[in-house]
């Protein structure tokens, strides 16, 4: 792997949250990075690896609030476009943490953030 990379399926909230960590917001252009794809093929061959390159992009910051357990952002959203998924959509915090991740081709698959309690001291 020579650029930012993230294993893809099954979906990782640190890996997505990691890619967008390598990607400007205000970024005039998409950046590549590659991804890691987990099959399950058969007995024979439990797991297959399937790397794919691909690009990320910053959209926009969203104007309507993401909400959970009474903590609310307005996201950073994201486009990851690679090879086996084609696109996945990615919703951010400020600090980087990640809200949801929203795969809308066929079969539909979503991630997302469903309770918060808070950030830790550091």
């Amino acid at each position: 792997m020579d650029r930012p990379y993230a294993l893809l399926w099954p979906l990782s909230p640190f890996s997505l949250a990691g890619l967008v960590h390598h990607t400007s917001a205000n970024a005039a252009k998409p950046s590549p990075v590659q991804v890691v794809q987990l099959e399950e093929i058969s007995d024979a061959l439990p797991v297959l690896a399937i790397r794919s390159d691909g690009l990320i992009r910053s959209l926009a910051r969203r104007p309507v609030a993401f909400s959970v357990t009474g903590k609310s952002w307005y996201p950073e959203v994201y486009e990851l476009t690679t090879g086996p998924v084609r696109k996945i959509q990615i919703l951010t915090s400020p600090e980087g943490l990640l809200l949801a991740a929203d795969r809308p081709g066929w079969p539909r698959s979503r991630t997302a953030l469903v309770r918060f309690k808070q950030f830790a001291e550091l």
